[in-house]
């Protein structure tokens, strides 16, 4: 049963992110979903591809096409019923694809074994970063991460506050991924409440 249409692009499987997005019945608007989504360590052209879809007279929106292991850990984020069974989907199309490229020569099963090598290398980089994700999304957040829920500009807030703040309350200052900027800081909330106490943290 087909839940999320996979496609070929490129020589990858992709999905849509905003069929994901409608599948998961996300309550968030897709554009600053998909944003805070990809965020998390994902990288364009490796994990995804953006491009702009075909105009009807209106203005072209922005599309996502994720690969199946960048939708998988996506759906895995939501901690919901219909993110596990995405992810459980996804893992069966993948167990299904591996099938089809069964190698069939010595040299064939050799660089498959090298290709299931490095990607468990990456994997294993990814959980770490998806670890930092999840601990994030509870506790610990950025200045990114609070503008959008609160849709204000990130000039409210300043860094410099939010570090003397952390050492004086006892808290660590996390790190995670970003594709802006290569890293962000991540700050315990009641940090943030105790700086900016007039904006709303409640996730």
């Amino acid at each position: 049963m087909e839940l999320i249409k996979i496609k070929e692009s490129n020589g990858n499987s992709v999905v849509s992110a905003r069929e994901l997005h409608q599948f998961l019945e996300v309550k968030t608007d897709f554009k600053d979903w998909i944003i805070r989504m990809l965020d998390y360590g994902f990288e364009e052209n490796k994990d995804f591809s953006s491009f702009l879809s075909e105009s009807n007279g209106g203005r072209p929106s922005k599309e996502y096409a994720l690969t199946i292991d960048c939708a998988k850990e996506i759906s895995m984020i939501q901690r919901t019923e219909k993110g596990k069974q995405a992810r459980q989907y996804f893992i069966e199309c993948e167990k299904q694809l591996q099938k089809e490229k069964t190698p069939q020569t010595y040299i064939e099963a050799l660089k498959a074994l090298v290709q299931s090598e490095e990607q468990k290398l990456i994997l294993t980089q990814k959980v770490e970063n998806l670890e930092t994700a999840l601990d994030s999304l509870v506790e610990w957040v950025s200045i990114i991460k609070v503008c959008q829920f609160n849709k204000i500009k990130e000039k409210h807030f300043d860094w410099h506050v939010l570090k003397a703040k952390s050492i004086e309350m006892g808290y660590v200052i996390k790190k995670a991924q970003s594709n802006r900027f290569g890293y962000q800081n991540l700050y315990h909330v009641n940090v943030f409440r105790a700086c900016y106490p007039e904006f709303n943290y409640k996730f």
